[in-house]
């Protein structure tokens, strides 16, 4: 036998031990030994089963709700911390716009320091569930105290001789509290975040069950951001008390966010999904770095390719539109359009209202649509389902500059498209990334825990500037609900179009 069939031979024989390994000890046999029709169907059926990815039904449901807690927590985070700090706690604009910051640069520092460190990990259950567990061990404790009073200074000044503090000691013992617990949620937030984001790239190869995945996900936070408003806007409704409204709503979802943790440690085994995916042999997206010649072994190589730095904008830009967004809307809706509080009504419940309308339309689109259109624009042609999304964006951003207080009800006809179009972009952005990183399992969290590191300090550092400068005059919260998306928006699509191959771009082989 020639050394060319030799090798044929070994490829023939490896082929069939991968097909076989997803099969049942009863099955083999049967196929084996039948020598028949069904068994033949049988192979074909495990074909068929790898090119999909390997992934049931019960592992894309259990990814999808990974990320439940997380989105819950940061829809009250970017929504009301803010509002929550100034006018519920009464610590003015100053210290809400610290506590953000210090919370946004916590995080991103954390991001990128989980990132690399979780690339080193190895145990029995994976390189990402472990820090998933310490991230939601961190999270719980850190938002429940951050969105109540400051229990620090009630037990700090019980401790002191006379029982009471002075003004100053309060105010200090606040500000500590409200720096502190942030940055020790935005840190657990980050290993969830991290850890959830880059385990698809262990899970599945098949670029189109990615796709498929990264909606799901998407959905869920749209979803999420939906239940978690919908809950606010009754508790705004029926609860008289401003502290005991934030309370119940911090114990709910966490209850929520527990549940739907387990439920993804159990659907999604990281160990036995990675070797499944590894033995599948699917090849790579042609968008993968991979698929240009460059195999990245080391996370400092990812620096010298231009791909990284331009999908990281595209990822900065979508995230920090809408995390801007979110922020601003409570403020927009009290100072530009005049939905205040009053005695039966603590908190204005169209803070809850109307961006519960932008993330239904968001989640129905995301869930219902958000494949089809990639099939209907050449399947995978990124750039134009991105353009799309920034038009959606453009056209109902505009009517934000010049909405007066008597038809403040137009305002929830253009959140539903601005909240599509921003659900595109951050569809594509996400998918971008997974379409460059291939079947890079070796540095793949610190590519993400770095785009995530550029999310927080850019969204971080803009919401304090504006927290601390122009968070309550009417001009400029006219300006940045108006142009803001906008600019995020078109930017996001050049630079999708830098970070693209200048070749024909096709998915042959996937």
């Amino acid at each position: 036998m020639s050394q060319a069939q030799t090798n044929d031979a070994v490829d023939l024989k490896k082929k069939m031990q991968a097909e076989l390994d997803f099969t049942s000890p009863q099955d083999i046999a049967t196929t084996r030994n039948a020598g028949t029709d069904r068994g033949g169907r049988l192979l074909l059926d495990q074909k068929s089963e790898a090119k999909k990815g390997g992934l049931s039904t019960l592992n894309c449901v259990a990814y999808a709700s990974a990320h439940i807690y997380n989105d819950m927590c940061a829809t009250v985070w970017f929504m009301y911390l803010l509002y929550f700090i100034c006018y519920t706690v009464g610590w003015g604009p100053k210290l809400a716009s610290l506590a953000l910051l210090s919370g946004q640069i916590a995080d991103g520092i954390a991001t990128n320091l989980v990132g690399f460190l979780m690339d080193k990990t190895n145990t029995r259950i994976g390189k990402r569930t472990p820090w998933f567990l310490l991230g939601t061990f961190l999270v719980i404790p850190s938002f429940i105290l951050t969105f109540n009073t400051c229990y620090a200074c009630d037990l700090i000044c019980g401790l002191t001789e006379d029982r009471v503090c002075n003004t100053r000691r309060h105010k200090t013992i606040a500000f500590i509290y409200y720096i502190i617990l942030p940055a020790l949620f935005n840190i657990g937030w980050a290993a969830v975040q991290i850890s959830t984001m880059s385990i698809i790239v262990s899970i599945t190869y098949d670029q189109k069950q990615r796709d498929s995945l990264i909606s799901y996900r998407n959905a869920c936070t749209f979803g999420s951001n939906l239940f978690t408003l919908s809950v606010a806007l009754m508790l705004f409704e029926f609860v008289p008390n401003a502290i005991w409204q934030f309370r119940i709503l911090a114990l709910l979802i966490t209850l929520i966010g527990v549940v739907s943790g387990l439920f993804y440690l159990y659907g999604v085994p990281e160990v036995k999904l990675s070797n499944r995916a590894i033995s599948q042999g699917i090849q790579y997206s042609s968008w993968s770095v991979e698929s240009k010649g460059n195999s990245v072994e080391h996370w400092s190589e990812w620096l010298s390719i231009t791909q990284f730095y331009a999908y990281g904008v595209v990822y900065t830009l979508t995230r920090m539109s809408i995390n801007v967004t979110m922020t601003l809307t409570p403020f927009y809706l009290i100072h530009v359009l005049k939905y205040e509080k009053n005695e039966e009504e603590p908190t204005p419940p169209e803070i809850a209202s109307v961006p519960l309308v932008s993330y239904f339309s968001s989640m129905v689109f995301t869930l219902l649509y958000s494949n089809t259109l990639n099939k209907y624009f050449n399947e995978y042609n990124r750039l134009t389902t991105l353009m799309y999304g920034a038009m959606l964006v453009i056209v109902s951003s505009i009517p934000f500059l010049f909405i007066s207080p008597k038809i403040h009800w137009i305002v929830y006809l253009l959140v539903p498209f601005q909240g599509i179009g921003l659900a595109i972009g951050l569809n594509v952005a996400s998918s971008l990334i997974s379409d460059m990183l291939g079947r890079n399992n070796k540095s793949s969290s610190f590519v993400y825990g770095t785009y995530s590191l550029l999310d927080k300090f850019s969204s971080g550092i803009l919401l304090v500037i504006i927290g601390a400068t122009v968070i309550e005059k009417v001009q400029w919260l006219r300006l940045l609900a108006g142009i803001l998306p906008i600019i995020s928006s078109i930017l996001a699509w050049i630079f999708a179009w830098i970070g693209k191959d200048k070749d024909i771009i096709d998915f042959d082989g996937v």
